[in-house]
C-alpha cells in the first residue's frame, strides 16, 4: 500500500525514450507513482486505468488523436484528472486552446528538467502553470 498517498499519472507521448525519461523523473521525486506510459491520445482515451488518475502528461503533437482533442474526451469522461501539456514547440501551441480544452499547465519539453517540479505543485494546488511566452492567440502568429 505504499502508492496509496501517491498521485498516479499516465505519461502520454509517442517518443518511447522520452516517455521513459519523464517516468524516471518522476520516479525521483516523492509524491509520484507512474500508472503507465502510452504512445498516443487514443491509448489514453480508453484506458482501463483512467477512473483512479489524478495527472496526465500529455504530448500536443502525436500522430491520429493529438493532445488536444484527447485532452477534450479525458476532461469530459474525468472532469477531475488534471492535465499538463508537454511539446517541444510551443511556437505552435496556444494558450486558448489548452486551457478551453481543460489543461492545467504546460511543459516545454526543452526546459522540462528545470520546470517539472514548480508546474505539477501549482497544477495540484488547482493553479494554472502556464509560462509568460506562450502564445496567446493564432491572430499573434499572423502578425
Amino acid at each position: 500500500m505504499e502508492n496509496a498517498n501517491k498521485i498516479n499519472v499516465i505519461i502520454v507521448d509517442d517518443c518511447s525514450p522520452f516517455a521513459e525519461g519523464l517516468k524516471h523523473l518522476l520516479s525521483t521525486m516523492c509524491c509520484y507513482n507512474v500508472v503507465d506510459i502510452v504512445k498516443d491520445g487514443t491509448e489514453v482515451v480508453e484506458h482501463p486505468m483512467l477512473w483512479l488518475t489524478d495527472l496526465i502528461l500529455m504530448d500536443v503533437n502525436m500522430p491520429g488523436l493529438n493532445g488536444i482533442k484527447a485532452g477534450k474526451q479525458v476532461n469530459f469522461q474525468f472532469p477531475k484528472i488534471k492535465l499538463v501539456a508537454i511539446s517541444l514547440n510551443k511556437e505552435k501551441v496556444f494558450l486558448e486552446e489548452l486551457v478551453a480544452t481543460g489543461f492545467k499547465g504546460f511543459l516545454d519539453k526543452q526546459s522540462l528538467v528545470e520546470d517539472i517540479e514548480n508546474v505539477l505543485d501549482k497544477v495540484r494546488s488547482d493553479q494554472y502553470a502556464f509560462p509568460k511566452n506562450i502564445l496567446l492567440s493564432k491572430t499573434s502568429v499572423d502578425n
